[in-house]
């Protein structure tokens, strides 16, 4: 009977030792993310002419594919620092342009290189299911191009960079003890923005929250350590 005893005390603590395997102190986490993300809306817009201001609005539609691969290490238990690079490609296209000025864009390319760093903070529920959130920091790089319509033979190019600066929440799931996924629910972010564009040079600051309802980005990973 005390046999017994022993090995199911035993087995308990080993099953708990194993659960917490994912997100304790010392282990680490890699991995990539895919995302696919779809957008349209509408832009007000100003030009400003010899004579006069001309008001128009675009309605554009935009679809982003973005890949790259992620690693973080568990400075505590449920806590990790980690950091990703990534690719991305950007496709936007307006239609219904209000105003029918020669210069206004029909479709914009952009490619576009980021890089992280982020604090993850996990809830789990039986070490199987659970959320992750914390503080993050990304800066993006990105050159594109205008197309225009027939009446002009040009292209216009333009480089982006911005920095976002905020708090992510995802949504983590191991289906096994060593490999997991994770998907991207939303963030309240601040973003800065610095543009370039021939002789223009534009600068934009915004802060919002950003919900993950036009898009999928998932991430899946590998668990190794302790």
């Amino acid at each position: 009977m005390i046999n017994k005893k022993l090995v199911a005390v035993t087995c308990a603590l080993l099953g708990t030792l194993a659960t917490k395997a994912q997100t304790q102190k010392g282990n680490q986490l890699l991995g990539g993310f895919l995302g696919l993300t779809t957008s349209k809306g509408t832009n007000s817009n100003s030009m400003i002419g010899p004579n006069s201001i001309y008001d128009y609005t675009t309605d554009y539609r935009s679809n982003q594919f973005s890949i790259g691969p992620n690693y973080s290490y568990f400075i505590a238990d449920n806590l990790d620092l980690g950091a990703s690079v990534g690719y991305n490609h950007v496709k936007t296209k307006y239609t219904n342009t209000g105003y029918n000025f020669v210069n206004t864009p029909i479709e914009n390319t952009a490619h576009a290189i980021s890089g992280s760093i982020y604090l993850r903070k996990y809830l789990m529920f039986e070490q199987k299911i659970g959320f992750r959130a914390g503080p993050f920091v990304q800066y993006q790089y990105s050159k594109s191009s205008d197309s225009y319509n027939n009446q002009v033979n040009d292209t216009g190019a333009q480089t982006n960079k911005s920095v976002d600066a905020g708090i992510g929440l995802d949504f983590v799931y191991f289906p096994t003890k060593r490999f997991g996924l994770a998907t991207t629910l939303g963030s309240l972010a601040y973003s800065h923005t610095d543009q370039k564009q021939s002789l223009q040079h534009q600068k934009s600051d915004s802060f919002g929250l950003n919900l993950a309802t036009s898009g999928l980005t998932v991430s899946l990973f590998y668990s190794f350590g302790k």
